[in-house]
């Protein structure tokens, strides 16, 4: 099994806030997880160790466009990625099912430091959060 982000809101008030607001919020929020989702998809794909180039084509939404040898990476294909979005429950899910992601993140490349992936997570679930309660904020002094 390859290696999955759930970009999910774990705070309990923000998360009765936002499924409490009005349906205009509940779509802006969903913008903001997707937005900053295709940010840490970006960043992972930047930072993804290349030497065939089938982990960074993986990640997310694939791209078959950043495989360099497309000889040595011949089993490459779309259903090594993985994006699922469920608006509703402001909910996406991103990674891949390149097993080998999994020991790229835990520092087996040289190319980058372990944890890559779950720095850039963390990064842009923090900037997510803040901009989440922003909006609820915002809606809230509104009101």
């Amino acid at each position: 099994m390859g290696i999955t982000l759930d970009v999910t809101i774990d705070d309990s008030d923000l998360t009765m806030a936002l499924a409490a607001a009005p349906d205009h919020v509940r779509v802006k929020g969903w913008k903001i997880v997707r937005e900053n989702s295709f940010a840490v998809e970006r960043q992972i794909k930047l930072d993804m160790p290349v030497r065939y180039g089938r982990a960074r084509a993986s990640w997310g939404h694939w791209q078959a466009d950043l495989i360099v040898d497309r000889d040595k990476a011949k089993d490459a294909n779309p259903a090594d990625a993985v994006w699922k979005e469920e608006p509703v429950k402001l909910q996406l899910t991103q990674g891949t099912n390149v097993d080998y992601v999994r020991d790229l993140n835990d520092g087996s490349s040289q190319q980058r430091p372990a944890g890559f992936v779950d720095d850039a997570a963390e990064k842009w679930a923090a900037r997510m959060g803040e901009e989440l309660v922003e909006l609820v904020r915002d809606e809230l002094d509104k009101g």
